[in-house]
């Protein structure tokens, strides 16, 4: 090959990679938000529930769905993408 050829190559290689590492830092980053998002509705639905017991509310769907959490919504978001980070 000629040496043309094998820079265009190694500067796709190189693109190609710095892609993927802004990809990954991206997708640390949403994860990191998720977590606070998720402390977020957490502490909401705890006061949610406090407050409908108080008032004598029925709170076994409110605990269903806290438990659930936002996670669930998600992990089925961005499920996809730890398959492809481990492989």
């Amino acid at each position: 090959m000629d040496s043309g050829c094998v820079r265009l190559q190694e500067e796709r290689r190189q693109q190609e990679r710095q892609w993927r590492d802004e990809e990954l830092e991206q997708y640390r980053r949403n994860r990191e938000l998720d977590e606070v998002e998720e402390a977020q509705f957490q502490s909401y639905a705890r006061d949610v529930i406090q407050h409908c017991e108080q008032r004598g509310r029925n709170t076994y769907p409110l605990r269903r769905a806290a438990a659930a959490g936002s996670r669930q919504v998600i992990n089925n978001n961005v499920g996809w993408l730890d398959g492809w980070l481990v492989g």
